[in-house]
């Protein structure tokens, strides 16, 4: 019989990474966030969960070993399961409540940026999850029994983790009422004494280590994460999953002369150094990810982060004078955003995000309104993210066809350019005054970065085969 894993929102990259062995199938499902926001159901609860959520479980669930949900919003990851997903009913509760008390296999929660607070949904009571309220990184292993695996891991926790873990109250325990030796054990917590993760172990004894359900926080890697488990299960009951079980004392240097276990402390030295090393560099990268914050903003921010991220381009990147024209109320209209000078030229910019992937032409129209209330200005520009949570690359272009007209006599700016140009000044020496006019043409622009990459490394070959000759 085939022994069967399910991933839960989990992309094909990231399954196509675990390698298991050939009798094992890995299947994929996927689980919604919250798709309504009733604070109370109704007296029926199947009705409520088909509001509430939306699913995909390729088999029923007492089929898998091992379940792993990533309770975490993955881009695009709905599209693909778009012909497959169905409202969540109260029988997918029910099994995964009967998966979790008669112990038919190991479930595993990833805890990520998911709205719902409660994890009842996925067969789990009397635990609550509440947001990071701080940005407190700290993380130390304070577990017996898997101490090796999460301590091997610990590195790999993204730090602050999304959410802190709440035990409620011992008297109102779901499953001790089914089981008197139902308990929680912590794996992860932080110096202030939050728990960031814990499993349900089905034993008071801890000799006797048969966890229930894991509750973690997201891992860089994920697919170490559940092939380290895997293995970790497999020691734990080696007839449910043979498949992944490797007896430790066979792989280890325990029987070997003194010799070995020296260069294992060489080894582990020059780990030692190697993560010290890179605890600066990620240091180092995390402060330029901070620095160039705004530059990905154009891609994925609406509003006032939008509009912060657009005139920091303008005022850092392009080197340009930009006056906030809400902030310094140098007009009564709402919304104009921001003035760009050039030159001793005015340019009234409208900074706008839109979710829609064919924005409406209403942007257009409000920038000629306020042109023409803003006599003194005569040159307009519309500075437009839209279709926010597409990737860049696979977002059409707005105002085709027939509303191309509509762009005439004004500058639309995509910010999927602004963005290149900004790239291309940034770290292909483009001088700011060059992008300033490729960005401030009349209609829309049109900049492609790979063309200029190619055209500078071009001129850049030519120039050293003349130095040569």
């Amino acid at each position: 019989m085939l022994t069967r894993i399910l991933l839960v929102n989990f992309t094909k990259n990231e399954t196509d990474k675990l390698k298991v062995p050939e009798n094992v199938e890995i299947h994929r499902g996927y689980l919604s966030d919250i798709i309504s926001h009733e604070k109370d159901y109704d007296e029926d609860y199947d009705k409520f969960l088909g509001k509430t959520f939306k699913a995909y479980f390729p088999l029923a669930i007492h089929e898998y070993k091992a379940i792993f949900v990533k309770l975490h919003t993955v881009p695009d990851l709905e599209k693909e399961f778009t012909d497959k997903i169905e409202p969540y009913n109260k029988k997918y509760v029910s099994d995964l409540i009967n998966y979790i008390l008669e112990s038919k296999g190991y479930l595993v929660v990833l805890l990520g940026n998911y709205t719902s607070k409660s994890l009842l949904h996925l067969g789990i009571r009397d635990i609550t999850l509440r947001q990071t309220a701080t940005r407190d990184k700290t993380i130390n292993v304070v577990n017996e029994e898997f101490n090796k695996v999460f301590g091997e891991l610990e590195s790999e926790v993204i730090m602050p983790t999304e959410c802190y873990i709440t035990i409620d109250n011992e008297e109102n325990d779901f499953y001790k009422k089914f089981s008197s030796d139902f308990c929680i054990k912590n794996i992860y917590k932080n110096k202030a004494g939050d728990t960031l993760s814990c499993y349900h172990n089905n034993s008071m004894h801890y000799s006797n280590c048969n966890p229930v359900f894991f509750l973690l926080p997201l891992f860089r890697n994920n697919t170490l994460l559940i092939a380290k488990l895997l293995k970790e299960f497999a020691v734990l009951s080696p007839k449910f999953l043979p498949e992944f079980y490797e007896p430790d004392w066979q792989n280890s240097n325990k029987y070997f002369p003194l010799e070995v276990q020296k260069y294992e402390d060489k080894i582990s030295k020059i780990v030692e150094k190697a993560n010290s090393l890179i605890a600066d560099v990620e240091a180092k990268k995390k402060s330029s990810i901070e620095k160039y914050q705004f530059i990905t903003n154009l891609l994925t921010q609406k509003h006032d982060t939008l509009k912060e991220s657009v005139v920091k381009v303008f005022e850092n990147i392009f080197q340009l004078k930009v006056i906030d024209a809400d902030k310094n109320k140098e007009t009564t209209l709402n919304h104009e955003d921001a003035i760009v000078e050039v030159n001793g030229e005015k340019i009234l910019v409208e900074i706008k995000g839109d979710n829609s992937s064919y924005p409406s032409t209403v942007h257009i129209a409000q920038l000629w309104k306020h042109l023409k209330n803003k006599k003194e200005i005569e040159k307009g520009a519309l500075v437009l993210n839209y279709d926010v949570s597409t990737e860049p690359e696979k977002r059409k272009h707005a105002y085709t066809g027939e509303e191309e007209h509509q762009l005439d006599g004004i500058t639309l700016i995509d910010t999927r350019v602004l963005h290149d140009l900004a790239i291309a000044v940034i770290d292909y020496n483009m001088a700011p005054k060059k992008a300033s006019e490729i960005l401030l043409q009349t209609g829309r622009i049109v900049f492609d970065l790979d063309e200029y990459i190619n055209f500078i490394s071009t001129e850049a070959q030519n120039a050293q085969a003349t130095e040569i000759a």
